[in-house]
């Protein structure tokens, strides 16, 4: 039971945090760090597995704030477009 309502406060942590103008530019930089809209692919196996673990975990948080309020594709959008005006 408490393992259940500390990850409850852990995603209404997060979707707290999304909601402000600040956690949005905090997630569209993590997400674009992680890779998530750009998988990288090396011919070197451990910088792709390197790569993959940062996706996974850029992922995993897209997951938690999809599973709130927040429209998955909606996200994505923002992230690439943050991507686009950062390059």
């Amino acid at each position: 039971m408490k393992a259940l309502l500390r990850k409850r406060r852990f995603k209404e942590a997060v979707d707290h945090i999304y909601s402000t103008p600040q956690g949005k530019i905090f997630f569209e930089q993590f997400f674009k760090d992680c890779n998530v809209t750009n998988p990288k692919f090396s011919s070197d196996p451990n910088v792709t597995q390197s790569n993959e673990g940062k996706r996974h975990l850029g992922m995993s948080y897209l997951n938690i704030l999809c599973k709130s309020k927040y429209d998955m594709d909606e996200l994505i959008k923002q992230t690439q477009k943050a991507m686009t005006n950062n390059e």
